[in-house]
């Protein structure tokens, strides 16, 4: 007989285990068919930065934190203008947008409020 595993935390159990004992829910045979049922998490936006030290300490934290996040960076160049030509020019100077996993958006915000206060305030 095959074991049974926590949808959860992934934990595997010997036969005749039903509820995880750490998780406290139901146990599956397969966490395959579970994996395969869940939909895909919204992810937030938490930063719009040009500032790449920046982005990394957010980064550093959330990675520390295991908050799940992905990173759009670099420049954007339009390509054709208005009459379907390629366009020549500089590219749009470079920016990075952070997006988060939404339910964990608060703790991201939290974060990133913490790398900002300890950073130093810009000279002007």
């Amino acid at each position: 007989m095959r074991g049974m595993f926590c949808p959860e935390c992934g934990g595997e159990y010997r036969p005749g285990f039903t509820v995880c004992a750490d998780c406290n829910v139901a146990l599956v045979s397969s966490l395959e068919e579970v994996q395969a049922a869940r939909p895909v998490a919204e992810l937030e936006e938490l930063l719009a930065t040009h500032d790449p030290e920046e982005l990394g300490e957010i980064v550093g934290r959330l990675e520390e934190e295991e908050i799940p996040y992905v990173v759009h960076a670099g420049t954007a160049l339009p390509l054709e203008d208005e009459k379907g030509e390629l366009r020549r020019g500089r590219p749009e100077p470079w920016e990075a947008r952070l997006l988060v996993h939404g339910p964990r958006l608060e703790e991201g915000e939290q974060l990133l409020a913490e790398v900002r206060a300890a950073r130093p305030l810009p000279r002007g």
